[in-house]
């Protein structure tokens, strides 16, 4: 859990695309709150959190996607996990992908630094095929269909509202270039090479 409890039977605030007038002027934020799907997965807006300095309640997908999938620089969004445990993040992030950009056939991730290895991943009745590649622990690749491949900036779980806030802003900048570690260290979520090196 990260920071203090939320008071229990509070309704989320829905909103179902980015850019709605529910978010004025924030497009490809998601404020949490999806009572009309299944599984509901709802999603929070960390610039609201980081803003009143609230926490991030477990159950809340912390997700920011550009306004248009436009592959524009290189990521096309962001996405701050609770763990690295595939089973417990994965299902809620490929379900609010699929209602976003259809169908999630595959997900690749950096064995190295994910929990799960070797079980199936179903989502929604359907396998998810999950494949293994040398991303490190900040990027997560998403394809849709056979070809078509999204990049998203992955946050540490340990980061703080704030931080993660800064990193999904940054990443999800149109014409963005800075790689993911460079945006990890810029928001003071990772330490530069140089400094971990010495330890």
């Amino acid at each position: 859990m990260r920071g203090e409890s939320s008071i229990p039977g509070t309704a989320p605030h829905v909103s179902d695309a980015p850019g709605t007038p529910d978010t004025p002027g924030i497009p490809g934020i998601h404020i949490a709150g999806s009572a009309d799907t299944e599984p509901n997965t709802p999603l929070v807006d960390l610039s609201a959190l980081s803003a009143l300095h609230l926490p991030v309640e477990p159950g809340l997908l912390a997700l920011r996607l550009k306004p248009e999938p436009s592959h524009d620089g290189l990521f096309d969004g962001a996405w701050w996990p609770h763990s690295r445990d595939i089973h417990a993040e994965l299902p809620g992030l490929v379900t609010v992908l699929s209602e976003h950009l259809g169908p999630i056939e595959r997900v690749g991730l950096d064995a190295d630094v994910w929990d799960g290895l070797g079980e199936p991943l179903f989502v929604a009745g359907r396998l998810i095929e999950v494949d293994w590649f040398p991303l490190g622990d900040d990027t997560v690749v998403i394809t849709r269909g056979t070809l078509d491949n999204f990049a998203l900036l992955t946050i540490a779980p340990d980061a703080t509202v704030d931080e993660a806030h800064a990193a999904m802003t940054m990443a999800t900048h149109i014409g963005n270039t800075e790689a993911g570690q460079q945006i990890l260290v810029a928001t003071g979520i990772a330490r530069p090479a140089w400094q971990a090196s010495r330890e």
